[in-house]
């Protein structure tokens, strides 16, 4: 098969979802085409090894941008909206051009009306069929969620959009993390006729390479003798990290150090310093704030005791990291939001806490600490067993499954 790939974003999960995929199709003999906004570093770092198959071209919507971290932390919703549409655009000349069997939109969320107006609006007899990957139903909220009017509006008219193109077969395939989020669609379309056209795949895991803890902790120079508790990713708010800084001035127990580890796209260094003075041990607080290659990613889980993840209530889907820790056997302290609570819930990976709350989330690291030996040693396995039936392969060959039946029924 031949198989354009789109994503915008190119940081983080975006690039590793996206090359995930990438890799299993070229395994599996078909060529690929990856078309995303401009070259950066994540890219660098993700797929530098994948460049030389014949099998696998990228294409940059923006080749010469300056841009050294991709388009998702800063960019407005209407610019991102407008990048979406001509880059959809661009993706359906590629691949008609290049007589493809499936095109992919990697990252639907927030951008289904670009997508429907890109389809909508596109000439030509296409052979192709369009397929895209839903990581959270962020248009379905709860009475107790305050929304204001306008994005009540722009939610259902996003929803609405989504439901459309299914029902119309312009899109062919709608992929999810998750059964309970393709049960929670199914019952916001009000249309049970959709679920066939909804697919459940597992969110991504790969397999972390274990070092043995002090080793990790000497090689990233941290403490030996002290509990690790461990923040790791994008530093942004909508993450929770002021929530988790807040907390750290709560916490009664000694003899623990937080690493905060990632790019600070929404916390500056000297915002980590403010918070280092209210607590009793300043040097608790240890930020690297900057990129993290992938091959350090094992020092630091290896490194760490538990991983937080103090999400925002608005998170409604899955975590990258979430599937990280329990790839590394570590137990996390999560906020119970979204998928996220459902999945540490449902699998015994750790400690769940009150969002936006950090009396609550110091009350989730305090009791860590107090039970820390029992709490690593009943999570680890389930946490192994947990990332095992969410292997990327699985992902990966569940989505070629249906690329390949669709295909299938178009010839027959």
């Amino acid at each position: 098969m031949r198989i354009v790939l789109f994503d915008l974003l190119s940081t983080g999960h975006h690039i590793k979802y996206a090359s995930y995929l990438i890799q299993y199709l070229i395994e599996q003999e078909d060529e690929v085409k990856f078309i995303t906004w401009s070259p950066n570093k994540y890219i660098d770092d993700r797929i530098n090894n994948i460049l030389s198959n014949d099998k696998f071209s990228i294409n940059y919507l923006c080749k010469d941008c300056e841009c050294s971290s991709g388009v998702s932390q800063e960019i407005k919703l209407s610019e991102y909206e407008k990048r979406v549409y001509w880059g959809l655009k661009y993706c359906y000349k590629i691949a008609d051009e290049w007589k493809a069997d499936i095109v992919h939109h990697l990252y639907l969320d927030r951008s289904e009306i670009s997508v429907y107006l890109s389809l909508l609006l596109s000439t030509g007899n296409h052979r192709w069929r369009f397929f895209a990957t839903l990581f959270s139903p962020y248009f379905i909220h709860s009475r107790e969620e305050k929304i204001g009017f306008y994005k009540i509006l722009y939610h259902k008219t996003n929803v609405f959009t989504l439901k459309t193109m299914l029902k119309k077969r312009r899109l062919n395939g709608l992929f999810v993390h998750t059964n309970n989020i393709k049960q929670t669609l199914i019952r916001y379309f009000k249309d049970p006729t959709l679920k066939d056209q909804i697919f459940v795949i597992p969110d991504p895991v790969e397999q972390i390479p274990n070092v043995e803890q002090g080793l990790a902790r000497s090689y990233l120079n941290l403490p030996q003798n002290k509990t690790m508790l461990l923040f790791i990713g994008g530093v942004t708010w909508s993450k929770g990290i002021d929530i988790l800084l807040e907390s750290l001035a709560l916490i009664k127990q000694k003899d623990w150090f937080l690493v905060i580890a990632g790019e600070p796209y929404q916390i500056k260094e000297e915002q980590i310093k403010e918070y280092k003075n209210t607590i009793s041990d300043p040097n608790s607080l240890i930020p690297h704030l900057h990129f993290i290659p992938e091959d350090m990613i094992k020092y630091y889980f290896s490194a760490a005791d538990i991983v937080i993840l103090p999400y925002r209530k608005y998170h409604k889907g899955t975590s990258g990291i979430l599937q990280l820790a329990a790839s590394a056997g570590k137990p996390v302290i999560a906020s119970d939001v979204g998928e996220i609570g459902q999945i540490v819930r449902k699998n015994g990976l750790g400690i769940l806490v009150e969002s936006e709350s950090p009396n609550s989330l110091a009350d989730g690291i305090q009791y860590f600490l107090e039970k820390k030996e029992n709490i690593i040693k009943e999570t680890y396995y389930r946490a192994i067993r947990y990332a095992q039936n969410n292997d990327w392969r699985i992902m990966a060959r569940k989505i070629r499954e249906v690329y390949f039946l669709s295909k299938k029924k178009e010839n027959g």
